[in-house]
């Protein structure tokens, strides 16, 4: 069980990054889905979101894009 823990997948709005986070998603992790196809991303948020045993959180991104990327927190 992925419970407590949180998963960031990147080309989750089809391919095998759908296939990742709805596999993850069952298992109970919390899942950030990170798409360019705002359109499809929303579709598989709501699939996802209804059978999820935990949250799904959508990310609207281009992982090749440094501009879209998020900077890791500053360590205390």
């Amino acid at each position: 069980m992925l419970k407590d823990k949180v998963a960031i997948v990147t080309g989750a709005a089809s391919g095998i990054g759908l296939a990742t986070a709805e596999m993850l998603a069952k298992e109970g992790a919390r899942v950030v889905l990170a798409d360019i196809n705002e359109t499809q991303l929303e579709a598989v948020s709501a699939k996802i979101g209804a059978d999820a045993l935990a949250d799904v959180v959508v990310v609207l991104a281009d992982a090749a894009r440094e501009d879209d990327r998020v900077e890791p927190a500053e360590r205390r």
